[in-house]
């Protein structure tokens, strides 16, 4: 019951930066092989993130 219940409340609107925080890691996860495009996607995201804050 607990575990249903801390994952139902991670992606209530009280913790947007625990959402946010899981999805950028995510997204840091399946573009990590790509060296290359490491620098232009950090800069996409934070400006994304700022821009949402």
């Amino acid at each position: 019951m607990f575990v249903y219940q801390h994952k139902s409340n991670v992606f209530t609107p009280q913790n947007p930066n625990v959402a946010k925080t899981i999805h950028f890691d995510g997204v840091f996860r399946r573009r990590r092989l790509d060296s290359r495009h490491v620098a232009n996607d950090l800069t996409i995201l934070l400006a994304k993130w700022f821009h949402h804050k």
